[in-house]
């Protein structure tokens, strides 16, 4: 006697909408191509910062589970450096929540580096701060009104004698620079269960996640271990195994490409329109000397 067959609805389904060429992902630095790219980040580093790249240098491979341990502001802009060309940056803290919601990484019990908060150009890290601030504000904001985050992605690593670290930030095109309110000291140790799409917290009394802040300087803004918020971070080369560096890939790496473009292509056109100001003013001023020559 036959068994009758399970029926079930295995008809070879069709999305009915149309599915991305590259779908939004988040990653640690691990799986088999971990260690080549760690090793290609040690060399750059090398090459780039000399005897000042220890203080980059800090990242370790895990054989076992083929993961890339370690974080600090440093480590992570020279990352963002390095997974530029390969279509990939680190993730911000807004996608740190994206990231916390959907479960795409195991967050707890970690903390992941995402950009620097300047507060004023006084202590902590005062040289940076003040070195840091003078390019910001070429960029015309003011410095000290409210906290200012500057985001790893986009930031350029450079070799520095005079700073504490042998290194300092560099301001690129692709740098983005926010103010931040909520970062301001009184925040510190208030309650939030999640960030908005920017990336601030939406405060809560009842809330289940911390924020900690402080007053003044340069630190490290950080999504950390219990999934607080730091921003009081004041020590920019410290690293332990709990740190790792997160990248995202797709529509938000991609939107940031179009956006760097976009800036450089406008840099570029406002030098042109100067130069041809420039030309002008020139061309003019002869043609009044000749039609009105100097006695």
């Amino acid at each position: 006697m036959e068994t009758a067959r399970k029926v079930g609805t295995n008809f070879g389904w069709k999305p009915l909408i149309e599915i991305p060429k590259t779908i939004p992902s988040a990653s640690f630095i691990q799986g088999d191509d971990a260690q080549a790219f760690l090793e290609e980040f040690n060399a750059k580093a090398q090459e780039m910062y000399g005897g000042q790249s220890g203080r980059v240098t800090v990242l370790t491979y895990d054989l076992k589970s083929k993961i890339v341990r370690g974080s600090t502001p440093f480590a992570v802009a020279h990352a963002d450096a390095i997974g530029k060309s390969l279509g990939v940056r680190v993730a911000t803290m807004a996608d740190l929540e994206k990231v916390l919601v959907t479960g795409a990484l195991p967050l707890s019990g970690t903390y992941e580096d995402t950009a620097l908060v300047l507060r004023s150009v006084g202590e902590p890290n005062e040289y940076l701060a003040r070195n840091l601030a003078e390019q910001v504000e070429a960029r015309g904001k003011k410095i000290g009104k409210v906290p200012m985050v500057v985001q790893l992605r986009g930031l350029q690593v450079v070799a520095d004698a005079k700073s504490d670290y042998g290194l300092a930030f560099k301001l690129t095109d692709e740098s983005e620079i926010t103010e931040a309110p909520y970062l301001i000291e009184k925040n510190n140790e208030k309650r939030f269960n999640r960030l908005d799409e920017s990336g601030a917290p939406i405060f809560a009394n009842d809330g289940n996640r911390t924020l900690y802040t402080r007053k003044s300087g340069l630190s490290r803004l950080h999504f950390s271990w219990d999934l607080v918020v730091g921003s009081d971070g004041e020590n920019l080369a410290s690293s332990n195994d709990s740190g790792r560096v997160a990248f995202v890939r797709g529509e938000a790496a991609g939107a940031d490409f179009v956006r760097a473009k976009y800036e450089g292509a406008r840099s570029e056109l406002a030098d042109r329109m100067r130069t041809a100001e420039g030309i002008l003013d020139e061309a003019r001023s002869r043609a009044m000397q000749a039609l009105y020559p100097t006695k």
